[in-house]
C-alpha cells in the first residue's frame, strides 16, 4: 500500500504516476519494467518514488487493487454468476483498456498474482460469492446444510488457481478461459 505521502500529492502527480505504470506494463513484459523506467515516464525523482512505495510490486499491486475496485463500481454487483454464468457476451462490457489490463494480469509472475488474490482481492470476492449463495439459499436453490462460508472461500481461492492453470497450460484465448470458468460455476 502506498504511504500517506503518496495520497498527499496533488491529484495530477498521482495520476501521472499511475498513467506511467499503465504505459510501462502495457508496452513491456513485467521483467522489463523497472522503477527507473516508471519514474522516467512519470517525470519524478527516484527518491520521491521510494517515499511513496517500497518497490515496483507495491505500486503495481496498489494499481491492480484500484482497478479491481473500479470494475466493481462500473459493472455493479453482478448476480447469477454461480447459478447462471453469463455467456461470452461479457466482451461487450470490456473496453480496450480492460483488455490491456487483462493481458498484463495474466502475464504477471505467479507470486505477484498470489499476492494480489490473497492480500487484496480475496475478501472482496468472498463477499460477492457469499451474497449470491445466500440469495440462492433463500430461493431454495441450494441444499440444506450447505456451508456458505466454506463454499464462498473455495470459489474465491479457486480464482487464483484458475489463473495458474491458464498460465501453465498456455490458455490465452479469452473465450476458452471463460468457458472453463463457466464450467467451474
Amino acid at each position: 500500500m502506498p504511504t500517506q505521502t503518496f495520497f498527499n500529492l496533488p491529484k495530477e502527480t498521482r495520476d501521472r504516476i499511475i498513467q506511467a505504470v499503465y504505459k510501462e506494463y502495457f508496452n513491456k513484459p513485467y521483467e522489463e519494467v523497472t522503477v527507473r523506467s516508471i519514474i522516467k515516464e512519470a517525470e519524478i525523482p527516484i527518491g520521491s518514488f521510494y517515499r511513496y512505495f517500497s518497490d515496483k510490486d507495491e505500486l503495481l499491486l496498489y494499481i491492480m487493487d484500484s482497478y479491481a475496485k473500479s470494475l466493481l463500481k462500473r459493472y455493479g454487483q453482478i448476480t447469477d454468476f454461480i447459478a447462471y454464468p453469463p455467456d461470452t457476451d461479457y466482451e461487450k462490457y470490456m473496453t480496450e483498456f480492460d483488455w490491456k489490463c487483462n493481458k498484463v494480469f495474466y502475464n504477471l509472475p505467479p507470486d505477484i498474482i498470489r499476492r494480489f488474490y490473497f492480500e487484496y482481492d480475496r475478501e472482496r470476492v468472498i463477499v460477492l460469492y457469499k451474497k449470491e449463495l445466500e440469495r440462492l439459499k433463500r430461493e431454495g436453490k441450494l441444499r440444506k446444510g450447505i456451508n456458505i462460508d466454506f463454499i464462498s472461500y473455495m470459489y474465491a481461492t479457486t480464482s487464483y488457481n484458475l489463473v495458474l492453470y491458464f498460465k501453465e497450460n498456455n490458455i490465452t484465448d479469452n473465450n476458452e478461459r471463460w468457458e472453463i470458468k463457466k464450467a467451474l460455476y
